[in-house]
């Protein structure tokens, strides 16, 4: 969800900062990763599917979705280049899903009741793709939210949602005004950045480096984004011995 105060503070305290905006060029052939699960918003995982923004832009999600009032925003497509990020969503997002096995000794879902509710694909860049980099491992993009901290009307909206920095803001669980803020900003005043790199918002599980980054790529709804090629698709499963299985397809 968002504030609609909020939002509008940081995106004008955004605009004016540009100039400082890190960016970064992912080579053509980077591998990226997308976990789903079986029925991912009502619709089978396909590799079509997997890299497909479902209603993005009026979505509520942490680095896209509607604007102020319900109006449009941009979508983006979720990915990661390292598994440990694709585990920390899993995993997450596992805890949350009434329909698994919550292990009575250890009072969580298991590691492969988790996967096995989930496909991973992967997928290969048809070209390079500019984002702004705003990952922990990212001196420059630290020093950028560092810089929007300083703002007079950003400390105040800070202030007023008990938040004590930009960067926790932008990874608070339930207040999506400043990171979605922050990315309509760049995205709109930006044309030439197609994504951002952003870090997991999970805390329950490990943060390790770059490892812990994921991928927000921009793109247009209902339509599967034509710079990722498929690669493969992994379906995860169980035996009846309670061990993990997987089975690795190629296109």
């Amino acid at each position: 969800m968002i504030n609609d105060g909020r939002y509008q503070t940081f995106y004008d305290a955004v605009r004016p900062a540009l100039g400082s905006v890190p960016l970064q060029r992912l080579p053509p052939g980077t591998i990226v990763v997308r976990s789903v699960t079986a029925s991912y918003k009502g619709v089978a995982p396909t590799r079509d599917s997997a890299r497909t923004i479902f209603g993005g832009s009026k979505a509520d999600f942490r680095w896209s979705g509607a604007r102020p009032l319900g109006r449009p925003g941009r979508g983006a497509l979720y990915v990661s280049r390292h598994l440990d990020a694709v585990a920390n969503e899993v995993f997450h997002y596992a805890g949350h899903n009434p329909s698994l096995p919550v292990n009575p000794v250890v009072g969580r879902v298991l590691a492969q009741d988790a996967l096995a509710a989930t496909r991973s694909f992967r997928f290969k860049s048809s070209t390079g793709i500019v984002v702004v980099d705003l990952s922990s491992a990212s001196s420059e993009g630290l020093a950028f939210l560092r810089q929007l901290d300083q703002n007079r009307a950003v400390k105040g909206a800070l202030a007023a949602a008990s938040h004590f920095s930009v960067l926790s803001a932008c990874n608070a669980p339930n207040d999506y005004s400043f990171s979605r803020a922050l990315s309509h900003a760049l995205s709109d005043e930006l044309p030439l950045v197609e994504g951002l790199k952003v870090v997991t918002a999970r805390d329950e599980w490990a943060k390790i480096g770059e490892t812990g980054e994921n991928l927000a790529l921009f793109g247009a709804d209902g339509v599967p984004l034509p710079s990722l090629v498929p690669l493969t698709e992994t379906i995860y499963g169980v035996d009846a011995g309670g061990r993990l299985t997987q089975t690795v397809n190629h296109f």
